[in-house]
């Protein structure tokens, strides 16, 4: 009898879960039958099995105990001749390794639409301050605050004003990402041990270029 109701079930269970979970995970199941308070199901996989078992259990318990009893456990068999469930292999990578990629300064992206310019944006109240942000770093401007704490040989004033000319290095995010070469398949190395503290180029040519000192000398002769 229980067989017969579990088609009634089902259509229940579809309307709670949705149609997606059902066809997926609750269609696969065959009913066998209901002993000492636990349901019997033949499953394709133990995928399947476990991952019913784990999301969907209450909901199958429930409507099985509401027509039949006390039905306390679902139990959940692979089906006799069913195919055993395979994970997938992965296939030998035929790309490149990170090395052979080729460096590019440019960041792939969608073409700028013409139509939208600083010139005919219409600036008002909700906007101002987002177009004056974006019109700063449209026009390459960028703002540099030094502090030493007092430890500084020269005027704090002075070396803002060299490290916003650009004269030592292009600070603004184009610049950077440039100069340390970020665009670059670099960062496999950072997975263990953290992106700081590290020596450029440790674990390869461009590896944690952020850790250079390459600038240093630049700097002081430009002071």
């Amino acid at each position: 009898m229980a067989q017969e109701f579990w088609g009634e079930i089902k259509e229940t269970i579809k309307h709670t879960v949705g149609v997606n979970n059902f066809n997926t995970w609750i269609a696969p199941l065959n009913f066998c039958e209901i002993e000492n308070g636990v349901a019997v199901f033949e499953v394709p996989t133990n995928f399947i099995g476990n991952y019913v078992a784990q999301n969907f259990s209450d909901v199958i318990l429930f409507q099985l105990s509401a027509l039949f009893g006390d039905v306390r456990r679902l139990r959940f068999d692979v089906a006799t001749g069913a195919p055993s469930y395979q994970p997938k292999i992965k296939q030998p990578s035929t790309a490149k390794s990170e090395s052979e990629v080729k460096a590019s300064d440019e960041l792939p992206g969608a073409p700028l639409d013409p139509r939208f310019k600083f010139d005919t944006f219409v600036v008002g109240k909700p906007n101002e301050l987002a177009h004056a942000a974006a019109r700063r770093v449209g026009e390459g401007a960028v703002s540099v605050y030094v502090n030493t704490h007092g430890s500084q040989n020269v005027d704090e004033a002075n070396l803002s004003a060299l490290l916003t000319s650009n004269a030592v290095m292009d600070l603004t995010p184009r610049g950077i990402r440039t100069h340390l070469g970020l665009n670059n398949p670099i960062y496999t190395p950072t997975a263990a041990y953290g992106h700081f503290g590290r020596r450029a180029g440790e674990a390869g040519a461009g590896t944690f270029s952020w850790e250079a000192l390459d600038l240093a000398d630049k700097l002081r002769a430009a002071l």
